[in-house]
């Protein structure tokens, strides 16, 4: 397999020989959130169809957490070390606090790898301590590529925006970047990538697959109740996702509208003003909040809804608009 880049094929393996990659090379792959998690949105679904494809041509480890996001307890049935093989590759699943660290520098130093794949760039675990260890020279001096997952867009940037330009400049001037490989998945993630951390950054693009729970077909014949206009939100409920909008957009309405929120709260202070939102509503618009739904129960959901409405301030693939157009819901989103 090989996919676009910015020479129009992406290395089989970033730093190295090709004819010693094509023999297995190995890929430690750094996630917050793996399966079987799914509150993490996008990222899971993306490494999970990504890995698939590269699981025939390469030694795939995943290191992430024992739980999943805003989990209190770990994965039923993991063992004591929280290494297990799944899917063809092999995960590592690491306990919250101190010990996550240690383990996490231990991997990094002595673990087997040619390659270091990141998923998060503000993550302390899993993208800042990685790379800070490594400008430490405590970690194996390998090549690192970096995927920001859409961090570092316009519309990411909006919400913290001190914060997160604070970090960016400290991160800059600490060197962290210093000889990584950026991994965009379009030529405007690229642009935007250069914008944030140089324009000297060495960035190749690799288009992300389809959720692996992709199934499509046509929506079954009366699963759509035709008393009114049933509408989903569904995504993490953050700033980013622009749900207040989505409520302002119905608020306009006079026709009768059921509109249901899937999704995990990202952001409580965000949910309490969406919630006085919701209380605001006129009474022809009736809000369900539905809490979030595990993959496989995503499409039979969609076929529910007559129309998925995401006013979403950017994303990097976006697998529930796919999904929500594999199920016959028309997407309603942002430009």
């Amino acid at each position: 397999m090989s996919v676009a880049s910015k020479e129009g094929t992406f290395p089989r393996f970033p730093g190295g020989d090709e004819a010693q990659v094509r023999q297995k090379g190995r890929i430690l792959v750094l996630i917050p959130y793996y399966r079987p998690g799914y509150r993490g949105g996008g990222p899971i679904a993306s490494l999970e169809a990504l890995v698939k494809q590269l699981a025939g041509d390469f030694e795939l480890t995943i290191v992430t957490a024992d739980r999943d996001y805003q989990g209190t307890a770990r994965y039923a049935g993991l063992p004591g070390d929280g290494a297990v093989a799944r899917d063809g590759l092999s995960v590592r699943y690491l306990a919250p606090g101190a010990r996550r660290l240690v383990r996490l520098a231990r991997i990094l130093r002595e673990g087997q790898f040619d390659l270091l794949y990141i998923n998060d760039m503000y993550s302390p675990p899993w993208g800042i301590w990685p790379l800070l260890l490594r400008r430490l020279g405590w970690a194996k001096e390998k090549p690192v590529l970096v995927a920001p997952r859409n961090q570092l867009s316009s519309g990411a940037l909006s919400i913290k925006p001190r914060k997160k330009r604070l970090f960016l400049w400290a991160a800059r001037r600490l060197g962290l970047w210093r000889g990584i490989l950026w991994h965009a998945t379009s030529a405007k993630e690229a642009d935007e990538i250069r914008q944030r951390v140089g324009q000297g950054a060495d960035v190749w693009i690799a288009p992300l697959f389809p959720s692996l729970h992709l199934e499509g077909g046509p929506r079954p014949e009366g699963e759509v109740p035709q008393d009114g206009l049933r509408v989903v939100f569904f995504s993490r409920i953050s700033p980013m996702k622009n749900l207040d909008v989505a409520l302002a957009v119905l608020a306009g309405l006079s026709l009768p509208v059921a509109f249901d929120i899937v999704g995990p709260v990202d952001d409580a202070v965000y949910w309490n003003t969406v919630q006085g939102l919701i209380r605001s509503l006129p009474p022809n618009i009736r809000v369900r909040y539905l809490g979030p739904v595990e993959p496989a129960q995503v499409q039979m959901l969609l076929f529910s809804y007559h129309a998925l409405l995401l006013p979403t301030r950017g994303e990097n693939f976006g697998h529930v608009i796919l999904e929500a157009l594999a199920a016959g819901c028309p997407p309603i989103i942002s430009d």
